[in-house]
């Protein structure tokens, strides 16, 4: 642990750095611990500190949060990337000081009172996806993309948090080629990664399917999610079980087949379940609001083939993002503050939470099916025709 040069100290230096921030309150809760905003003393600027439980008596550092101190130190650079400022033993807690931001993307699409400007969903989008080129381009993969992991900051700068599940990626190949997904037949990983990983909602089929051999492109299906989530301002997928996320999934973008999806049997759980035939759904009959541009681009990070989806870095360069409306400049997008009490998350299916549901966790998740329920009921009878 040494590499990151910040933490190797006396238990004196401990005790200084652990006075130098005074504690406020709570701004949410995890599986390791807490998160609450502070202050400086030393500046009078604020910092969100993350108070992580050291489960292991030698004093080993739970992995998730090694890859999470790992990932921030060879992230440090990235402009959008949340910065680690300090790490300190406090008593049986780990402390780590990261800078604070003031809102993110699950509090702009709650907070909103009509449908967010199509310019400032490119401006989120453009954001999301370089903080993306950039942590591929390191190698690193994520792995847990959801919009409260993508936070803003007072001038609206977008930066992307919560390393925990992230994981480095040494499969020999160009990243920005997605790396085993390019190239390299289904199920032929160098690595064996574990597809319980990423919030359900957001959670790309390949993982459905227990794939272990995924790559990039995972995180580009749930960058999508967050970008179709912007303009409808509730999730795409919002499946209740793993089961039902998969419905959920083809029910919109049809079944997975060999021929449109080369290797799809081969994946672990491809036999396991069985759905009626699927037809794919218009996005833009599901969200009225997309134009043929924004489907267009939607598509191009929701393919159901990895192999098919756009790295981060071809969609950063994207015609879209060169169209009407253009993005708008940062510090004209909107940004609440993230100090007022926060729900609790660890385990009880809120979205902050890896590996849950992602739904909000006071109890609007059956409001947000029961909508669904009857826009799929609408959807049906708008196909009938044509089935």
């Amino acid at each position: 642990m040494g590499d990151t040069g910040i933490f190797v100290g006396t238990a004196a230096d401990d005790k200084a750095r652990s006075e130098k921030y005074i504690v406020r309150g709570k701004l949410g809760e995890g599986a390791f611990g807490d998160v609450r905003h502070g202050t400086d003393r030393t500046t009078g600027s604020k910092v969100a500190l993350k108070f992580i439980r050291v489960l292991n008596k030698s004093g080993g550092l739970p992995r998730a949060v090694f890859r999470e101190l790992e990932a921030l130190r060879q992230l440090g650079a990235g402009r959008h990337i949340v910065k680690l400022l300090d790490v300190f033993p406090d008593e049986t807690q780990l402390c780590l000081v990261l800078e604070y931001l003031d809102s993110d993307l699950s509090e702009v699409i709650g907070q909103a009172q009509a449908p967010l400007p199509v310019a400032h969903i490119k401006a989120y989008s453009h954001m999301l996806l370089e903080a993306l080129a950039y942590v591929h381009s390191k190698r690193i993969i994520h792995r847990d993309i959801k919009p409260s992991n993508i936070l803003l900051s007072a001038a609206g700068v977008l930066k992307l948090a919560d390393f925990g599940l992230s994981r480095v990626i040494g499969t020999g190949t160009d990243p920005a080629e997605h790396g085993v997904a390019r190239g390299t037949p289904v199920g032929s990983s160098t690595q064996d990664l574990s597809h319980q990983v990423a919030t359900r909602w957001y959670r790309p089929p390949e993982l459905l399917f227990a794939s272990r051999s995924y790559t990039f492109s995972a995180d580009i299906w749930s960058a999508g999610a967050v970008v179709a989530e912007l303009f409808a301002l509730r999730p795409l997928f919002p499946g209740s079980n793993d089961i039902d996320q998969m419905f959920r999934v083809f029910q919109i973008m049809g079944n997975p087949t060999p021929e449109n999806w080369p290797g799809v049997e081969l994946l672990p759980d491809f036999n396991k379940v069985c759905f009626s035939a699927l037809r794919p759904i218009s996005l833009s009959l599901l969200i009225p609001r997309l134009g043929p541009r924004d489907v267009q681009f939607l598509e191009s990070l929701l393919a159901l083939d990895p192999a098919k989806r756009c790295t981060a870095s071809d969609a950063c360069n994207a015609d879209y993002f060169h169209t009407q409306p253009l993005p708008s400049d940062h510090f004209l997008l909107p940004c609440s503050s993230r100090t007022k009490p926060a729900a609790p998350a660890s385990g009880a299916g809120a979205r902050g939470t890896s590996g849950s549901s992602g739904a909000p966790g006071d109890g609007s998740m059956e409001v947000v099916l029961a909508e669904w329920e009857k826009e799929n009921k609408r959807i049906a009878q708008l196909l009938a025709p044509i089935h």
